[in-house]
């Protein structure tokens, strides 16, 4: 039986995975050319019964090219999958941008902040995040030439302010910089920079 559970399961995954990433047709899909095979994250909560705090911890593992989470709280003896959508489109499955150290999701009729990343997500979202920002900057230089590019800390976020400081390449954030907010003020840039070239 569970040989052909497992087996339904890779056949669903590679019609999924057939059809491409749920999310190939998003307009800030240009910016993330690569994307993990997996982004590992972990939320916690407190729970009240009969008047007691019981803590609780959910592993979330989210498969970009397939749409899919699978979800495991502290008590559950297998993982559940799950499709998670964008808090900005009730059809659209969230793309992996939208997942950040800090960002609030919706799962099981639970919103959850994504608490902690691991080691390797946090590489890939500090990467990106640094890639993205170095374009920016470039992009606002470049911008500047024909008009005052106003700051978009309001746009970007509190984390991303912090990288102009940064001269190291290697300089970690933990993997809260918002990837969405930078990679849509990317785009907001190239757009209107597009109509002096």
């Amino acid at each position: 039986m569970a040989s052909q559970l497992l087996d339904l399961q890779t056949a669903e995954h590679r019609a999924r995975a057939e059809e491409g990433p749920p999310y190939l047709d998003l307009p800030l899909a240009q910016f993330f050319p690569s994307v993990p095979e997996v982004l590992e994250y972990e939320t916690r909560w407190v729970e009240i019964h009969n008047g007691e705090s019981l803590p609780r911890v959910m592993a979330l593992l989210f498969y970009p090219h397939l749409g899919l989470f699978h979800v495991m709280p502290d008590d559950a003896k297998v993982p559940l999958r799950v499709a998670v959508y964008s808090r900005s489109s009730a059809t659209t499955p969230i793309p992996p941008w939208e997942l950040h150290v800090g960002a609030v999701i919706d799962i099981l009729g639970r919103s959850v902040t994504l608490a902690k990343a691991t080691h390797a997500t946090v590489t890939w979202l500090d990467g990106q995040a640094r890639r993205l920002y170095k374009k920016k900057v470039a992009l606002e230089v470049k911008l500047n030439k024909y008009l005052s590019v106003p700051k978009t800390w309001n746009v970007v976020g509190a984390p991303a302010k912090r990288m102009e400081g940064s001269t190291q390449g290697s300089t970690v954030y933990g993997g809260v910089v918002n990837l969405h907010n930078l990679a849509t003020c990317v785009m907001n840039i190239e757009t209107e920079l597009s109509k002096y070239m």
